[in-house]
């Protein structure tokens, strides 16, 4: 009997043994299984993030093509195509890389190909819009385009955010068995644990490793990115959210530090995510399970942000990657701006949203993680590249997938001499956080870098940020600084060229600070005089001291005074007269009145000079008035009498004359004829004037034709061509510019030459003040230039501003009658109009008259 006690003893412990062996390989073989498949889900999420990745970098590549066309319309009125090259190169790279990507992805390919075929058809219109001329029709079917694009992008990024959420669940499902299932081997088989101890302990470093370095990126990154765990009531709502996690860079948000938030509610220290909307939608993804995106201004402490956030759900709460995204929101104010004024030509930017969705892909720096290649005696002598991110290809080029596992030293030989080199190996001997700077010479141009790093293991962790636009920056200040001086020493020089100084007054305090040129003005150095109003008080004249105490006083009442003139005392005892004017500027703590005093001295002076010469000149007018008076009837009313008595003679005696004394006769009455239209002449050039109620809108076209109208009896008598363009109306006395054209038309028909037909053309342009040679002084932009030109007897041009002097005449009065009156009239009208008139001719081929008129 005990012997089959003992024959069944040592069965049953052969079959536990049996069963325990095949249970330990069982187990084993889920545990290696599960560490496996541990490993490709993590590797799989790896590579859908970085496919999500290249899709945002593609379609922002679109987007700034698109961008550019916009601009390139706007600000050039047509399409260069040169501007186009660097984006479409960019896209065709990103698009290859990411086609490289999706080779296992049949649906992703599908996508892609139609992608393409919509980026050939955008880059065919493209082509047609940089010579279409009915571009601004055109651009609704660019928008189609673009439209038909974001489309695809959304579909590209659906399917991999579905992939995204399948392999992060069985990344979370691994990772939660896989340690129960090593403690349970530990635990039923610790025996048998030992002898595979080798094995696993290999796998458990490498997870640590790999969970270490994701700790270290998350840390380190520059989204913040947060756990939570809800809060339920009786009814199994969710009421609130504990934080579990937070990264360092909430604190670049909020000014606080992580610790501060860690197992508090968000009721308790973010009560404004219950305004904003932000905790509707975390606690809609945990309820539905499903991964939530949206953007939200956040409020804290005064300082407003707008943040991107992305709520993934996880099995016991939620985790949130949050991107700042206000300096993007500031462009699409300027964008908007920009599409407002687009809008005229029935165009519509759309607007570019890039969708960074990521951890690893959406950060900007270069994150790299190296691995220490020593000697036998334990130096290092390079770093083998065990990870970087997709950055480095923006800078150099490079893919980072080809350039992870090669030594650092071999990739980028230059990098010994540098003092980043030494500085990762002092950060892996001294084991702690190193920031520094180096610069790099890329491609021709120099970038400037700042780097973090990390011991990590045998090796290094190293954060790296382009900082060239903030060394850029600190030097622009500092030539800032110096054209700030410079420019001081001008504005000084400036005051004392142009005698004037300048001061501000607190009126809080009271305080007086005034430029050096203040007292140079009175003869005094800036050391020589105390800077207060009271010290100031004493300079100025004692007749203006109560009127400029008053003015001070407005000044401290917050009043702003008109500006003030008066009078001070120089150091050697002479009168200025000084004009003083300002204004004030409101100030956070102070309001401060800026004053500008000006030596009027010479303008007062010169202003009395010009008093006394107003009354010589009124003294001037009454004689003209009393020499009208004059012309107008005591010099009329006898050549009216010997006009009359001339009459007579010749009606009744003329013809006991004798010969001579009818030729003399004659002469008596030509004379006495010319004298009466020298009188008429010389009492018109006299009372043309002019006043601003004078002047309206004169249509020169109905002015010539009055004229001609006028002249209508001698322009057929003697076969006169006229050829009359276009005319423009002007400000303007309608009866003074009849009387310009007049004198002009009858001077074309007086001095015709009889061998040819008579020919006089009118014509006109509008021009530019800056296109003027002329010299006159131009007080207008724009000017009306009318031609007057004929065929006829023509002058010598040397005489061309003779000719309109009084009296002035060119040819003999008994070849052609006139009074040399007719052109100074024509000059007074033009100079009235506050124009200018000029003249050109050739002798025997005919003149033109050129007028400017303000337009």
């Amino acid at each position: 009997m005990p012997v089959k006690k003992l024959a069944k003893a040592s069965k049953f412990f052969i079959v536990t043994l049996l069963l325990a062996l095949s249970l330990l390989l069982f187990i084993s073989y889920k545990g290696y299984h599960q560490v496996n498949q541990l490993k490709t889900a993590a590797n799989l999420v790896s590579h859908t993030l970085k496919v999500e990745n290249e899709i945002n970098n593609l379609f922002s590549h679109y987007a700034d093509i698109e961008s550019t066309i916009y601009k390139s319309f706007l600000e050039q009125g047509r399409l260069n195509p040169k501007l186009l090259e660097a984006p479409k190169l960019k896209a065709k790279k990103s698009f290859n890389l990411l086609n490289q990507l999706t080779q296992d992805n049949p649906l992703q390919q599908k996508n892609l190909k139609q992608v393409r075929n919509h980026q050939k058809a955008l880059y065919k219109y493209i082509d047609t819009l940089s010579t279409a001329n009915d571009y601004k029709d055109k651009f609704t079917i660019l928008a189609i385009h673009t439209s038909a694009l974001e489309d695809l992008k959304t579909e590209l990024l659906n399917e991999e955010n579905e992939l995204l959420m399948l392999r992060q669940k069985n990344y979370l499902s691994f990772g939660f068995f896989t340690p129960l299932m090593l403690l349970s081997l530990s635990i039923f088989f610790f025996i048998v644990f030992i002898l595979s101890f080798w094995y696993f302990n290999r796998q458990r470093k490498a997870t640590q490793r790999t969970n270490t370095f994701l700790e270290g990126i998350l840390f380190n990154s520059a989204d913040i990115i947060s756990f939570f765990t809800p809060v339920y009531n009786a009814h199994h709502d969710i009421i609130d959210f504990t934080f579990k996690f937070t990264n360092k860079s909430i604190e670049n948000v909020l000014g606080e530090p992580p610790e501060i938030f860690k197992n508090k509610r968000i009721s308790e220290v973010l009560p404004v995510n219950f305004e904003n909307g932000v905790f509707d939608e975390m606690a809609l993804a945990a309820k539905e399970q499903e991964p939530r995106e949206f953007k939200t201004l956040f409020t804290y402490k005064g300082k407003n942000t707008w943040l991107r956030t992305k709520v993934m759900p996880l099995k016991d709460g939620v985790l949130t990657s949050s991107i700042d995204v206000t300096l993007q929101e500031k462009n699409k104010v300027e964008q908007k701006k920009l599409t407002k004024r687009l809008e005229k030509q029935n165009l519509e930017l759309l607007d570019n949203r890039a969708f960074l969705g990521n951890i690893f892909k959406s950060v900007s720096e270069i994150i790299i993680n190296l691995e220490c290649i020593r000697k036998n005696d334990g130096r290092i002598i390079d770093f083998k590249i065990l990870f970087i991110n997709d950055a480095i290809t923006r800078l150099t080029g490079h893919i980072a997938s080809e350039i992870i596992g090669k030594h650092l030293a071999a990739l980028y030989p230059s990098i010994r001499e540098k003092a980043v080199f030494s500085q990762l190996i002092a950060c892996v001997k001294d084991e702690e956080l190193i920031d520094f700077e180096d610069h790099y010479d890329i491609d021709g141009k120099l970038y400037y870098f700042k780097f973090t790093a990390t011991k990590l293991n045998d090796g290094v962790t190293v954060t790296t940020r382009e900082i060239t636009q903030e060394k850029l920056r600190a030097l622009e200040l500092a030539n800032l600084n110096l054209e700030l001086e410079i420019q001081n020493s001008i504005f000084n020089e400036a005051e004392t060229l142009a005698k004037v100084g300048s001061y501000h007054i607190e009126t809080e305090s009271g305080n007086f600070n005034c430029s050096n040129n203040f007292f140079n003005m009175l003869g005094y150095a800036p050391l020589d005089a105390e800077q207060t109003i009271d010290t100031y008080k004493t300079l100025i004249h004692p007749e203006d001291i109560t009127s400029y105490a008053l003015h001070i006083k407005d000044i401290f009442n917050g009043d702003s005074p008109e500006p003030f003139i008066y009078r001070a005392k120089t150091r050697k005892g002479q009168t200025k007269y000084l004009k003083t004017s300002g204004h004030f500027e409101a100030g956070l703590m102070k309001n401060v009145f800026i004053g500008v005093v000006q030596d009027v001295t010479e303008e007062i002076m010169a202003e009395q000079k010009l008093r006394y010469k107003n009354l010589d000149l009124e003294h001037s007018n009454a004689e003209l008035e009393s020499f009208n008076r004059v012309a107008s009837h005591d010099l009329q009313e006898p050549m009216r009498k010997i006009q009359l008595f001339i009459s007579r003679i010749s009606d009744a005696e003329v013809e006991t004359l004798s010969e001579h004394g009818q030729m003399y006769f004659g002469k008596i009455r030509t004379a006495a004829n010319r004298m009466q239209n020298l009188i008429k002449y010389l009492l018109s050039y006299a009372r043309l004037n002019k006043t601003e109620n004078d002047f309206t809108q004169v249509d020169i076209n109905t002015v010539i034709r009055t004229v001609i109208a006028d002249y209508e009896e001698s322009i057929s008598e003697h076969d006169i061509n006229l050829d009359i363009g276009k005319m423009p109306t002007v400000t303007g006395i309608t009866f003074q510019l009849e009387q310009l054209f007049a004198n002009l038309i009858s001077n074309s028909i007086k001095y015709r030459r009889e061998d040819v037909v008579s020919k006089i053309a009118i014509s006109s342009e509008r021009i530019s003040r800056a296109k003027l040679d002329d010299s006159f002084v131009k007080k207008h932009n724009t000017y009306v230039r009318i031609s007057f030109s004929d065929n006829g007897i023509g002058f010598d041009n040397a005489h061309a501003k003779k000719i309109f002097d009084m009296f002035e005449r060119l040819h003999q009065r008994q070849n052609y009658s006139g009074t040399g009156i007719g052109l100074a009239i024509c000059k007074k009208i033009v100079l009235n109009h506050n124009g200018h008139i000029k003249a050109e001719g050739k002798k025997g081929q005919g003149s033109t008259f050129y007028i400017y008129l303000p337009a």
